[in-house]
């Protein structure tokens, strides 16, 4: 019995562990794009283009991107990227 309850704990955990990893991604995605970038003008349309934007933060705001153009989620974040963008003050 306490070999099985100890089991769906870690099982808990580990999806527990899992979804936070994946909301820290997508809290950290448009602070680092407006720090890579620094300019909102550019930001606000999109992720900026290749001459702009180092590879790390092409690759690394794809699935981001994904996320905010063809799902459900695309308006809790865009609400979440305005926010940033007026917290920051760009």
């Amino acid at each position: 019995m306490h070999a099985e309850r100890s089991g769906k704990s870690r099982a808990v955990a580990w999806t527990l562990a899992v979804l936070a990893v994946l909301v820290l991604y997508l809290l950290s995605v448009p602070p680092s794009v407006l720090f890579a970038v620094g300019d909102r003008e550019i930001v606000s349309q999109g992720m900026p283009d290749e001459s702009i934007a180092t590879t790390w933060l092409e690759y690394y705001g794809k699935p981001y991107g994904w996320l905010s153009e063809t799902t459900p989620l695309k308006y809790p974040l865009r609400a979440y990227e305005t926010w940033v963008y007026d917290l920051i003050g760009f």
